[in-house]
């Protein structure tokens, strides 16, 4: 890196001014201009500057050292760098780490990415935190020609940027066994990376139809991040919605959620400063744990406007915004087709999930509910509820069942009933849901804990789920494998916090002993 120093300036459109050093490349007019916001990880500034949703911003570091690991072409995060320029308060004169290949300054001088340095990032930060984003100019030109540059900056509201982002044509990732189409609105590669362990992923270009998608006969359709205000990418709302009425599962992240959500009618807003991190906590309300996150955007969506048609799954706990979102698209489908919603909640009724029923989370009311197994008791019994319409299709004595209603089984299940209100037991399944899946997402080996109450899925991430359930068997506990990688726990609704707290231990030494 070069001793030379070039003092330039930051002026934001507010008339703020901030001095610092030239980094990086600098283009021949002495500008560098767009929407400056601030970044809050500590560590991964390569993954954070050639991450395709900063395009049209100005990227500011809030951790002071920036470059002092170096950079290395598999850690960039797409096939170039968008954002327009970068702020950090010290860049390292030297790098160290043994995959390093380049410093951060050579990197920067490559891309074409400017930059500056030697800037007090932490009076930046508070300055956008209370005022919100703010567009910048920053460089060599004179100050009055920065600000006027500022000012004539278009920032991202109203602003389309997928277009520069995307890729230009097809192209296929992975051998996995499902077939997955990922739009790219400009997708981060660790996103693909991941995809493409447990599928064939078709990347196709933002513009693709709905119909072109669904020649490829997709196992489901992902809608990557990006940058941009969603609500310029309109071709590709009515490519969604097309798709999801098709019955392809559908799931989007940052932009491509926001997207979804526009696509059945949702609005979407700008953030004050945005998301961006990698330490944003996030609670899944179902369950209640806290998923600390990484983030990158600008906009949100807001519930309300999909009332009725969504339920709010994640919310984010800095600022109480929507992080997540599920349509309820099947009673919406069930409604316009004149069809019955029938919930079969055999496994997941009478409490299994810290609820009555296991449906309840998605905020969907059904037409009819299966009940069997803890609806007894331990005894034999099985029961239909009918809701709303559905309720005069039979009359007393029309249905039967082998397990239907006897005065000893019916006795069982109204005391199974008082029994689960008296002792408070969904509320004791909902704190132990919470405590395993805390504690078994920490195990080595554990790639993801999913489910609700004290009905999980552990998923492995080499070990074979067979021969786990083999070894908690031998130590006294019994599981199943569901598939060859997930082991299913359900344990019994009087299980005691003692109980699982020593499941967790033997857990814990069978998949240590299984390496």
């Amino acid at each position: 890196m070069s001793t030379d120093i070039t003092n330039i300036a930051l002026v934001l459109e507010d008339g703020s001014v901030f001095e610092g050093e030239a980094v990086g490349y600098m283009p021949e007019n002495g500008i560098a201009a767009g929407e400056v916001v601030f970044h809050t990880a500590l560590t991964g500034y390569q993954e954070v500057f050639t991450d395709p949703s900063y395009a049209g911003q100005i990227i500011t570091f809030t951790t002071s050292h920036i470059g002092n690991y170096g950079v290395t072409p598999i850690d960039s995060e797409s096939r170039g760098t968008f954002a327009r320029g970068i702020i950090m308060r010290d860049m390292a004169r030297r790098h160290s780490n043994w995959r390093s290949e380049s410093d951060l300054d050579a990197m920067l001088k490559a891309q074409k990415l400017p930059g500056v340095a030697g800037l007090d990032t932490r009076r930046l930060t508070r300055l956008l935190r209370d005022s919100g984003s703010l567009r910048g100019a920053f460089g060599t030109a004179d100050q009055s020609v920065l600000l006027a540059a500022a000012k004539n900056e278009k920032g991202t509201s109203g602003i389309g940027l997928v277009s520069e982002v995307t890729t230009p044509q097809s192209y296929t990732v992975g051998n996995g066994k499902f077939n997955v189409v990922a739009y790219d609105f400009g997708i981060k590669t660790t996103i693909l990376r991941h995809l493409s362990e447990i599928a064939t992923v078709t990347v196709v270009p933002a513009s693709m139809s709905a119909e072109e998608v669904l020649s490829l006969s997709p196992s489901g359709v992902f809608l990557s991040n990006g940058p941009g205000d969603p609500e310029m990418v309109t071709g590709a709302t009515e490519a969604i919605r097309s798709i999801v009425e098709a019955g392809v599962p559908t799931f989007g992240i940052c932009l491509g959620h926001q997207l979804l959500s526009r696509a059945f009618g949702g609005h979407t807003f700008k953030l004050p400063f945005g998301h961006h991190g990698a330490n944003h906590p996030v609670r899944h309300i179902a369950t209640g744990t806290v998923e600390i996150t990484s983030q990158n955007h600008n906009f949100c969506v807001d519930p309300d406007s999909l009332s009725g048609v969504a339920d709010i799954t994640h919310i984010n706990l800095n600022d109480h915004t929507n992080e997540g979102m599920r349509l309820r698209e099947l009673r919406a489908l069930c409604d316009a087709k004149g069809a019955l919603l029938v919930i079969d909640a055999v496994q997941t009724g009478m409490g299994r999930t810290g609820d009555w029923f296991g449906y309840e989370y998605s905020g969907i009311t059904p037409d009819v509910i299966t009940l069997a197994k803890g609806l007894g008791g331990g005894l034999p019994l099985g029961a239909m509820i009918a809701l709303g319409k559905a309720a005069d299709l039979f009359q007393p004595g029309d249905h039967g069942s082998t397990f239907g209603g006897n005065p000893v089984t019916t006795a069982a299940g109204l005391a199974a009933i008082k029994f689960i209100e008296t002792q408070k037991i969904l509320k004791k399944v909902e704190k132990q849901g919470v405590y395993l899946m805390q504690e078994l997402a920490l195990i080595p080996g554990v790639a993801e804990v999913r489910g609700a109450g004290l009905l999980l899925g552990i998923e492995l991430e080499n070990l074979k789920a067979a021969d786990i359930a083999k070894a908690l068997q031998n130590e006294g506990v019994l599981v199943n494998a569901a598939n060859p990688t997930t082991i299913r726990l359900a344990p019994a609704l009087i299980v005691t916090d003692a109980q699982l707290k020593k499941f967790v231990s033997i857990f814990k030494k069978v998949m240590s002993d299984g390496k």
